[in-house]
This record gives C-alpha cells, sequence and structure tokens, in this order.
C-alpha cells in the first residue's frame, strides 16, 4: 500500500484521530522516563553547550518531552490544528530520542536494578522509545491517516515485529537442543568451535521453523518465500549490494567516532579477541551458508515482506529495520552505552539489505550481500589478531 494513497484513507484536520491518542501514551513514557533520569541525577553532570550548568541533559529530556506530550495533547482537545501541532509534536520528539541517547552514552549509571539494567539504562531506553513513537505518531497524524488505515498499520507492525522476536527465541531454543543432542551422542565437552557451531546451526533450524511458521499460521503459500534462480539482473544488484554496504560500513564508523558515539563489540568478536581466533575460519562459509540465508529469510522476506499490505516499500523496510536491530541487542551486551553505535550501524546495513531485497524480490540477493559481508569481517577480524595486518577492521 502507498503511504501516500487515497483521499479515503485520511482523516480532515480537524477530525480526532487515533495518532494523538498512541503519540500522547508514547510521549508521556518518554515525559515520566526524563523525569527519572532527573530525579536519580545520573546524567545532571552532563550541561548543555555554554550555558553551562543552566540546562542539563536531563532537565531538557524533561521538557522536550513535555513539549511533545503537550502538543499531542493539544491537537486531541482540537486546542491545536494538526498542521500546527503535529511539527511541533515531531520536533520535540525527535529531540528527545537524541537526549536519550546523549544520556545513555555519558550519564554515569548508579547500582543495578534486575537483569544487569541500571535506571540510566531503563530512562534512557525509555526516553529513546517514546521519543520514536512521538515521531512516527506525529507523522501519521500530519498525513491525517485514517483510524482505520492506522490500527491496520499498527497491527502488522505489532505481528511482524513479534515474528521477528519469536524467530529470536526460536534460534536459542533450537541452539539448546542441537547441543543437548550433540553433546548426548558425539561430544564430551563444548569447546568454543563447538559453541558457534551450534549457535549457526540452531539460527538455521529458528529462522527456518518460524517462516514456515508464519507461512502456515497466517494462511499463506509457500510461494511466499521468495526463493529462485538469480537471474542476470539479481547478480548485478548482490554485487553493487556489496559495495554499498561495506561503502556504508566505513562511512557510517568514521561518522560515529567524528561525534563520540561508542559501539559495542559482538559477543562472537570478544571470544575470537580472548584467544579463540580460530572460530573465525569457521564463520566464514557459515556466513554465506546459514547466517547470511537464515536472518534474511525471516527479517527480510517474512518481516519486511508481510508489512507490504499496510505500508509502502520505503516504510516496510525502515519499521523493519528497527526490528532486526531490536533483536540484535543481547549479543552486544544489552542496555549498555556502547550499544547505541552498534544499533545504528545494523539499522544503516539493514537499510541497505531491505532495499536490495525489495528491489530483486529474491531473497537470495541480500543473502549474499548479507553474507560477504559477515565473512569479510571475520576473515579481516581473523588477520587483525593473528598479527599479520593491524589495525585492518573499520
Amino acid at each position: 500500500m502507498d503511504d501516500t494513497a487515497a483521499p479515503s484513507d485520511y482523516a480532515s484536520g480537524s477530525e480526532e484521530s487515533l495518532a494523538s491518542d498512541i503519540g500522547a501514551s508514547l510521549t508521556g513514557i518518554a515525559l515520566f522516563a526524563a523525569s527519572l533520569l532527573l530525579i536519580d541525577g545520573v546524567a545532571d553532570d552532563v550541561s548543555i553547550g555554554s550555558l553551562g550548568g543552566a540546562v542539563t541533559v536531563t532537565s531538557l529530556g524533561v521538557a522536550v518531552a513535555a513539549i511533545a506530550a503537550g502538543a499531542f495533547f493539544a491537537r486531541r482537545y482540537d486546542v491545536l490544528d494538526r498542521r500546527f501541532a503535529a511539527p511541533i509534536a515531531a520536533v520535540a520528539s525527535l529531540a528527545a530520542v537524541g537526549v536519550g541517547g546523549y544520556a545513555l552514552v555519558s550519564g554515569t549509571p548508579t547500582a543495578d536494578l534486575a537483569f544487569g539494567l541500571s535506571i540510566l539504562d531503563i530512562s534512557s531506553f525509555g526516553v529513546i522509545v517514546g521519543g520514536i513513537g512521538g515521531v512516527l505518531a506525529a507523522v501519521a497524524d500530519w498525513l491525517a491517516i485514517s483510524d482505520d488505515r492506522l490500527t491496520s498499520m499498527t497491527r502488522t507492525t505489532v505481528v511482524s515485529s513479534g515474528v521477528g522476536f519469536l524467530g529470536y527465541l526460536a534460534l536459542n531454543v533450537a541452539s539448546l537442543l542441537v547441543y543437548l543432542v550433540l553433546w548426548l551422542t558425539v561430544w564430551s565437552e563444548m569447546t568454543a568451535m563447538r559453541q558457534q557451531l551450534v549457535g549457526a546451526l540452531g539460527l538455521g533450524i529458528g529462522t527456518g521453523v518460524t517462516a514456515l511458521a508464519y507461512i502456515r499460521l497466517s494462511d499463506r503459500e509457500i510461494d511466499f518465500l521468495d526463493l529462485r534462480v538469480p537471474s542476470a539482473r539479481d547478480v548485478g544488484l548482490a554485487v553493487l549490494g556489496v559495495v554499498v554496504i561495506f561503502g556504508g560500513l566505513i562511512g557510517l564508523s568514521y561518522a560515529l567516532q567524528l561525534i563520540g558515539v561508542p559501539s559495542s563489540s559482538h559477543s562472537t568478536v570478544e571470544q575470537a579477541r580472548q584467544g579463540n581466533a580460530d572460530i573465525l575460519l569457521l564463520l566464514i562459509p557459515v556466513s554465506f551458508l546459514i547466517i547470511g540465508p537464515g536472518e534474511e529469510l525471516l527479517f527480510r522476506n517474512i518481516v519486511q515482506k508481510s508489512m507490504y499490505d499496510a505500508f509502502s516499500r520505503p516504510t516496510a523496510i525502515v519499521v523493519a529495520s528497527l526490528v532486526f536491530a531490536s533483536v540484535h541487542i543481547p549479543a552486544y551486551g544489552g542496555f549498555t552505552p556502547g550499544v547505541i553505535g552498534s544499533l545504528a550501524t545494523i539499522f544503516t546495513l539493514s537499510l541497505v539489505l531491505g532495499a536490495f531485497y525489495a528491489l530483486s524480490d529474491n531473497v537470495l540477493v541480500p543473502a549474499f550481500i548479507h553474507g560477504t559481508l559477515n565473512a569479510v569481517q571475520f576473515a579481516l577480524l581473523y588477520v587483525e589478531i593473528s598479527g599479520y595486518a593491524p589495525g585492518l577492521i573499520v
């Protein structure tokens, strides 16, 4: 469905919109989370520019979240027209996202509350999530999307996101089952190499089972899977995609370094740096055979494609990329300051993968791009750790 479609899909400027209700709720969450940061004082030592201690990150977060929530409430009760309320809410919500990210990177964590998470972690992500939701709600209100269509878009997003997170859960369950079977039959101990092999097999089984379960439960046919022998055009897109994704990775890495946003290392990379570099050699073929095809089958062919009925393709790519980045949080150490840079990288790379899938309608194209990216990174990391060419990894 085109995001700029028929007039019947739109509400009038003065008509009450579900978008304003959703926006008020989400920015209310952002305001509450920002208030927790202010009360706890975890980022009070981080001041804004030349204003010194007069304006801190936390006080700014409360202010912009309050402005966003106020704009949505004004829209909800017809105090402001959407042409005025929506831009105010969008800008303030976007500012809240920036504040949440900046507080997470620069704030001082206090004691953990549970699961290794501090008030800083929970509140910062609350501000970020509420702010992102506020931006999306403001856009929906500005476009005057009807409540029926907005409900359809929300339902599709929830279901598709659920499929993505269930896929992540399934691959972990599959990994455990593979380990138990191998341990009971042929292995007496779990080495680092075997652990990576088990994880790869679990990923392939988990994503495959989730994809097939979705097709069965949604009453779709097997031809929903975009698997076909690549044409000459597909090959050309795959090669171009490799060039684009590496260019994007290098450019984004330098940009993150310039603005001082840290990144976390993937758990596999950390394991390799601790003296198990040989696992990287195993992961090179696994990238092409399992990791690339498995993740692209689930997140592009299932999650992204299932959004095409409710969103335009560009919007579906963005939403699916948000889901894809979110499920990678555990692999990068959870809610830590460094996860911001890592998720920004994953989100950007997912946009490229999603775009080339949309252009080709063949999941083998993004699978090859994804596999090549991972394989080259594993190979360069192996060379760096082995001491042959240090510093090659961007």
